[in-house]
């Protein structure tokens, strides 16, 4: 069965025991980057002096895990949350491995969420679902409201290795596809999720820009909202016709080959961005969710 994660349901923790977990190492294996082992077994000790008994912490290198929970729902959400995206992900897209610890933080619910970022990090005003501190390398996440935000964060976390240069706007449309997912054999399936009705309503009322303005957008700014969804639904688009992974790896070259967003759509799709634009608003206006 595959395994599927979303935003708003939490999936069940319980399905790998914390005795399996030996196995993860298997992720990274050695001669392709640095052994973490011991770099990621400091860091658990670090990070398990300044918690307190009701967490467990485990080590996956690259990956330490911690949480508030038991150590079989943590070993659950460590394989099917955090190694197998991460797997499915250097399948289909990454080459580069990590060098370094990721740190990855599990509060059990809303009020030690806030009270563990506060703590740790002196975070305040927080996401609700959680969040990716780069600086530091760690996920914080209040995994109560389930495993999509998880799985969104830990993309933005791994790709920082392979494409440390990545354009925001499709930094931000390969995490959000990530967010309703399931992984199916070496390969993590996007499916549509809750940022869909704001697209065919834009659509429809033609306020939605051309895919040509999503480099240059304020990405954060007043179409926060619609600029996450035009670019979720843009790797949706390119992923159901199994065009996404090699858009991945010749947008990612293509500083170095001095190409722009339009020609590597038309070496990808055999057509020009505005073919494409057109095509992806007529599919989009298809997709039905929930």
């Amino acid at each position: 069965m595959p395994h599927r994660f979303a935003a708003s349901e939490p999936i069940s923790a319980a399905s790998a025991p914390a005795a399996s977990l030996p196995a993860c190492i298997a992720l990274f294996p050695v001669q392709q980057v640095v052994d973490l082992s011991g770099p990621a077994a400091a860091a658990a000790a670090a990070l398990q002096a300044k918690l307190d008994s009701t967490f467990v912490v485990l080590t996956c290198p690259p990956f330490v895990i911690a949480g508030n929970l038991s150590r079989e729902q943590l070993g659950g959400y460590a394989q099917d949350s955090i190694v197998g995206p991460a797997q499915a992900m250097y399948a289909s897209f990454f080459d580069t491995r990590p060098d370094k610890v990721i740190t990855v933080l599990l509060l059990a619910d809303a009020n030690t969420y806030h009270d563990w970022a506060q703590r740790l990090f002196g975070d305040a005003n927080i996401p609700y679902y959680g969040y990716y501190r780069h600086a530091q390398r760690t996920l914080v996440m209040n995994i109560a409201t389930g495993s999509g935000t998880l799985v969104h964060e830990l993309t933005h976390a791994l790709i920082a290795f392979d494409w440390p240069e990545v354009p925001l706007w499709f930094n931000e449309g390969l995490a959000s596809l990530h967010e309703q997912c399931q992984v199916a054999g070496d390969r993590l399936i996007g499916l549509p999720n809750w940022r869909l009705p704001a697209l065919p309503a834009a659509i429809r009322r033609g306020r939605l820009a051309g895919l040509e303005k999503l480099p240059a957008a304020d990405f954060y700014g007043p179409d926060r909202g619609l600029n996450y969804a035009q670019a979720r639904y843009f790797c949706q688009y390119l992923q159901d016709r199994g065009l996404l992974r090699d858009f991945y790896r010749q947008y990612r070259a293509s500083a170095a080959k001095k190409q722009t967003l339009e020609q590597v759509i038309q070496s990808v799709c055999g057509c020009g961005l505005d073919r494409v634009d057109q095509d992806m608003r007529r599919w989009v206006l298809t997709l039905k969710w929930p």
